[in-house]
């Protein structure tokens, strides 16, 4: 398989050094058909995209994957990452274990197919994170907890106590914590507009999203 080149982060500043970006990898792609992490659109492995957006706002990039194939798979397209296995807590274990890695103030955290994701997005959600414990998107009302920036140690806690009582949803930890939200409006005068937060759980989703990209809004 041929092997991407990502950004060089070493030359990142020092306020982009206190960020770790996570990337959820974990999911076993029942919906797909196969691992959609290295599923190719316009050239490239879905996960690119995002790895390349915390490259450029990170001191370090972690991926949370579900098992050792597919670290397998993931180590041949993007080696410079560091990699953590999900931790057996169902949707919430990849977040723990990335949390738990992470070893900066803030930890900003992307699914794998969700390629239309944006440095300015994220510079945007980090620049609310800090009023609060953390920022999330939010369409019509529905917060979105995998697309978002939180304080590393509050989201940790917040985590484990959902987890400790048996809670398995990412959304779960979200009342938890302080944080301020990313809405529709905000989000239109991102890169693609609220079409950013497209993801690809299907065949028929990536048929649109290649679409998209070659047609334009």
């Amino acid at each position: 398989m041929v092997k991407y080149m990502l950004l060089d982060a070493m030359g990142a500043s020092a306020p982009m050094q206190k960020n770790t970006g996570l990337v959820l990898a974990g999911g076993r792609g029942e919906r797909f058909g196969v691992y959609k992490a290295i599923v190719q659109s316009w050239g490239e492995p879905l996960i690119l995209r995002p790895l390349r957006v915390f490259q450029e706002l990170s001191g370090e990039v972690i991926i949370a994957h579900g098992g050792k194939r597919q670290l397998e798979l993931l180590r041949e397209v993007c080696p410079e990452a560091i990699f953590v296995a999900d931790d057996e807590t169902g949707p919430l274990g990849g977040l723990l274990a990335g949390f738990r890695r992470a070893s900066k103030d803030w930890v900003m955290v992307a699914p794998c197919d969700t390629p239309l994701l944006s440095v300015e997005l994220y510079r945007e959600l980090l620049s609310r994170a800090r009023r609060a414990e953390g920022c999330v998107v939010r369409l019509h009302g529905t917060a979105n907890p995998v697309i978002g920036v939180y304080r590393k140690d509050a989201f940790l806690d917040a985590a484990l106590e959902v987890a400790s009582g048996g809670g398995r949803a990412p959304a779960e930890v979200l009342s938890h914590l302080n944080l301020v939200h990313m809405d529709e409006d905000a989000l239109r005068e991102m890169p693609f507009g609220t079409a950013c937060l497209l993801d690809v759980d299907t065949p028929e989703d990536l048929e649109r999203l290649d679409k998209y990209l070659a047609e334009g809004p």
